[in-house]
């Protein structure tokens, strides 16, 4: 059975279709790759399975189960994780608490212990906050979690997402473009970090990717959109070479290179 099973989705707006009959099946701790030019629908496709859209036709199935209908924090609930091209941050709370906030729905104190600071209360708040910094290591910003989020370079704030959309532990995670605007080490370490995420966590993962050279070299299997149709899929090593692909993302085989190794 597929972690995530995508079966005939047709999305439309104003009668325009922005996906035409999208069929995608990812298997335990896969990374796809989502991969097409500007306004192909990948990002629909991360719309319609976070609960933001619901299409007009098809099916959408997470562990087995239909969740066409569920509201977007449902969803998330489920376990299905999901970063932002713009990193979604509480600007003016620190790194730690930016994390602890996603810990605290894991929490199991009531509102009154909160309130009154019971000695419960207490204990479960130095576990979460040991959870955090955990978490904080594995990102990297472990280091800076007194700073507040407004405050970090652009490229540490995408990894603080990245922090957020794991301290629930997902068995989805959704990436949308994570190497935009990241320099050459960042890059390495994002390519690092979602092996991990795969390997350690065991975490099944979708990514949206303009970079070539990452999304090629750390995907198990790449799909590639075109005008909201599914034009090709399959290992990297054979998507490079689809004529397709070539002509309608690219235009020019040579980028379509491979990573350096």
């Amino acid at each position: 059975m597929s972690v995530l099973s995508i079966k005939g989705v047709t999305m439309e707006f104003g009668g325009i279709k922005a996906l035409s009959k999208i069929d995608m099946d990812l298997e335990e701790c896969e990374i796809r790759g989502l991969i097409g030019p500007n306004g192909a629908g990948k990002t629909t496709v991360f719309n319609v399975i976070t609960g933001i859209y619901r299409p007009k036709e098809g099916d959408i199935r997470f562990n087995g189960d239909s969740i066409l209908g569920k509201k977007p924090h449902e969803i998330s609930g489920l376990g299905i994780g999901r970063t932002f091209q713009n990193p979604q941050l509480f600007q003016t709370l620190t790194v730690m608490d930016n994390v602890l906030i996603g810990l605290h729905t894991l929490g199991k104190s009531s509102f009154v212990s909160e309130a009154l600071k019971l000695p419960g209360e207490r204990k479960e708040e130095l576990e979460l906050r040991e959870k955090a910094s955990h978490i904080l290591e594995w990102i990297g910003l472990k280091e800076v979690a007194d700073r507040l989020g407004c405050n970090l370079p652009f490229g540490q704030q995408k990894f603080l997402e990245f922090g957020r959309a794991i301290v629930c532990k997902p068995t989805l995670l959704l990436l949308d473009e994570p190497a935009a605007g990241l320099n050459f080490e960042e890059k390495v370490n994002l390519d690092r970090l979602v092996k991990l995420l795969r390997d350690e966590m065991k975490i099944t993962i979708l990514l949206i990717e303009h970079d070539m050279r990452l999304v090629m070299g750390i995907s198990d299997r790449v799909t590639v959109l075109n005008y909201g149709e599914k034009i090709a899929e399959g290992l990297p090593s054979e998507v490079r070479k689809d004529r397709k692909v070539i002509e309608a993302y690219l235009g020019e085989e040579k980028k379509l290179r491979k990573p350096k190794t």
